[in-house]
């Protein structure tokens, strides 16, 4: 079922029926003076530094209710997937070296003086 225009009773029940994979949790939680919804993502999953610890890892995505207002499901949808998508190209990169380096250390201060 599609619908237009968003409320966080929506965004609530979208996200009740949302799963990813095995340890993942994403929740949604009215934000500043409820002009926001911060949804956070996050997953127990082994740290990339210390091989026996796991790790909680987040982010979090900020949606402001007036965008909501206007917004279908499918691109409340689509949002949601571009966030699952960088995180794991982040973790991607935390993990993946060669020689033990990385290729592209998510960490790494990019900017050059």
């Amino acid at each position: 079922m599609l619908w237009v225009g968003m409320d966080y009773k929506d965004v609530q029940i979208i996200l009740s029926k949302i799963t990813y994979k095995p340890n993942w949790t994403i929740v949604g939680n009215l934000a500043g003076d409820a002009d926001a919804i911060e949804i956070r993502f996050s997953y127990r999953g082994q740290d990339v530094n210390k091989s026996e610890n796991q790790a909680t890892i987040c982010a979090r995505l900020v949606i402001f209710m007036e965008p909501l207002k206007y917004m279908v499901e499918e691109e409340f949808l689509k949002t949601i997937e571009r966030q699952i998508k960088q995180m794991e190209i982040h973790e991607m990169h935390e993990w993946l070296k060669f020689n033990k380096i990385h290729f592209k250390d998510p960490h790494a201060n990019d900017i050059k003086i």
